[in-house]
């Protein structure tokens, strides 16, 4: 999950400039976390707040966690078509876009989009899954949402899926069989054939397949996102889905642990400003974490016990 957010931050500075080199660094000061950043977290707490806010029910609570990110970070690169579908939404269930005032209950017809956002923002649903049935059941209901479509659900499934696999220490091959059972062409694509040939996409059938290329040539979770972000293509999502399934996998050292953390979590933390249940996505990660660790095993070297303010 962290993964998804770090290869977002660093796919964000190349996602129109049809990068096709791999970078000397791969966080910068001009990268910075975009919508898919926001959309993972929004799925994470709607997942954790699942069982403390019964009668809300889980897409209930997703759309919830979208409005409150997209109210928060406005300027996060949303798409104009989400936008424009949030805004409805919100406008026939009467929720005033300056108080937020959101009930437990709300009508909504589901987004029917293609797009390869999809993926990006799913990547919390392994932890919480306790079998690969449960998985791919949460992936229908949190994909459904904003993107309903048969392309997007092939496309979330598969990134769910293989990550699932990952956390329970299954081998590159067995990941690479399942990846096959949704994308065959996969076997035929290379990592140098997309750095020569392959275009700027936002379709999830020719985004996620590509992702899955980039973590399968991989030696580790930073080369994943290196030839994630130098292919050319929507280089903060393809990171986000290649450093989902690369986190998973890999898992990281101390060392590199306190690194990408440090990317993500700021040191200090201001008082709520906003909703007093939701300090937003930095604060939140960290505290739900710091008392759920065992929802993240490979995630226990992170430096929890940092003090919330």
């Amino acid at each position: 999950m962290i993964g998804a957010m770090l290869g977002d931050i660093a796919g964000s500075r190349f996602e129109f400039s049809n990068n096709r080199a791999k970078p000397k660094e791969l966080f910068t000061e001009e990268c910075f976390p975009t919508d898919d950043s926001y959309m993972t977290a929004a799925a994470f707490q709607a997942l954790f707040h699942e069982n403390h806010m019964p009668g809300w029910g889980l897409t209930n609570l997703y759309l919830r966690q979208i409005m409150w990110a997209v109210y928060l970070y406005p300027n996060a690169g949303w798409g104009l078509k989400f936008i424009g579908w949030i805004r409805g939404v919100m406008e026939e269930n009467g929720i005033s876009p300056i108080e937020l005032n959101i009930p437990s209950k709300m009508k909504f017809t589901p987004n029917d989009s293609a797009g390869n956002g999809s993926a990006m923002k799913v990547s919390p649903i392994p932890y919480f899954s306790t079998s690969m049935e449960q998985c791919k059941d949460i992936t229908h209901k949190i994909t459904s949402v904003t993107h309903n479509h048969p392309d997007s659900y092939k496309a979330a499934e598969c990134l769910t899926t293989s990550m699932y696999m990952a956390l329970h220490r299954k081998t590159r091959d067995q990941i690479r069989k399942n990846i096959l059972s949704y994308y065959p062409e996969v076997a035929e694509i290379t990592y140098e054939k997309l750095n020569k040939e392959y275009q700027y996409t936002e379709l999830a059938k020719d985004t996620v397949p590509q992702a899955m290329v980039c973590f399968l040539e991989s030696k580790n979770f930073e080369d994943a996102l290196n030839m994630a972000v130098s292919i050319g293509g929507d280089a903060d999502t393809l990171g986000a889905i290649t450093g989902a399934l690369a986190e998973s996998f890999y898992g990281w050292s101390k060392e590199d642990a306190l690194k990408y953390w440090s990317l993500i979590v700021p040191y200090s933390y201001n008082e709520p400003k906003y909703h007093p249940d939701d300090r937003g996505v930095k604060y939140f990660l960290m505290e739900a974490c710091n008392k759920f660790p065992d929802k993240f095993p490979r995630l226990e070297q992170m430096p929890w016990t940092r003090p919330i303010s």
